[in-house]
């Protein structure tokens, strides 16, 4: 599989103890071509200590106020603050869409870890202008693991 037509990003740091990449992301363009992390290893940049950075899907609801704000703004207006606020944290935000529907905004972002994360979401909420809700994106090879993992569980009444 080539990955020649990827982009690689190393950034120096420290994500957690003993990690001495803080983000590697590689884009493929298109997810089928392979995840993230098999791209890396195809690469030679995946292995013990590089850390490939977690992508988040964020979604907001304007509160009235909040609506508000962006018809004073702008939607470019608010695209620029929301990246401002990931690359503040670390990240980098993939892309930002405005929404029909429950949700008004949609952002797809990679951050360093969830923390980052809930600091974003933490921050955006306590504002009272837009309700966040972050989920958290797995890969389908993550799924793969998780799947193969062996879990004692009793269920609720059992």
């Amino acid at each position: 599989m080539s990955y020649s037509s990827a982009i690689i990003t190393l950034a120096a740091g420290i994500l957690a103890p003993n990690l001495i990449t803080s983000a590697i992301s590689v884009e493929l363009g298109v997810d089928t071509v392979g995840t993230r992390w098999e791209a890396a290893k195809d690469l030679g940049v995946a292995g013990e200590g590089v850390h490939i950075v977690p992508k988040y899907l964020v979604t907001a609801a304007y509160s009235a106020d909040g609506v508000k704000g962006v018809m004073k703004t702008g939607g470019t207006a608010r695209t620029e603050a929301v990246r401002k606020a990931v690359e503040g944290l670390g990240g980098k935000m993939e892309s930002f869409h405005f929404a029909f529907g429950g949700d008004d905004a949609i952002v797809l972002v990679d951050l360093p870890d969830n923390v980052a994360a809930a600091a974003l979401g933490l921050a955006v909420s306590s504002t009272g202008l837009a309700a966040v809700k972050t989920t958290v994106l797995l890969t389908p090879e993550e799924i793969d693991q998780a799947a193969s993992r062996s879990v004692s569980y009793t269920p609720p009444g059992k």
